[in-house]
């Protein structure tokens, strides 16, 4: 993960294996540190999934859940708060 600090926009190129990127850039944009985001990232999947414990592993979020993703994250806040998942797939 590059260049989120210091643009707000991220480049991830995602080493695991676990279809959590998605996630952890979420995780990383709210704050987390990119070596340490793991846990981060599970628990927004826990919370977005309305599941009881975090996942170890979700299914891919293919691009037609992307608004989904969105409602969840800006539930409660200011529209000046909102989240913008933009996804690019080569």
């Amino acid at each position: 993960m590059r260049n989120l600090a210091q643009s707000g926009k991220m480049i991830l190129l995602d080493p695991f294996e676990d279809d959590m990127c998605l996630w952890r850039c979420i995780a990383v944009h709210n704050g987390a540190r990119p070596d340490r985001c793991t846990q981060a990232a599970r628990e927004l999947a826990k919370s977005h999934f309305q599941l009881k414990n975090a996942p170890i592993n979700v299914s891919e979020t293919s691009l037609d859940e992307l608004e989904k993703v969105e409602n969840h994250l800006n539930r409660g806040k200011k529209s000046a708060d909102w989240h913008g998942v933009r996804a690019y797939k080569l």
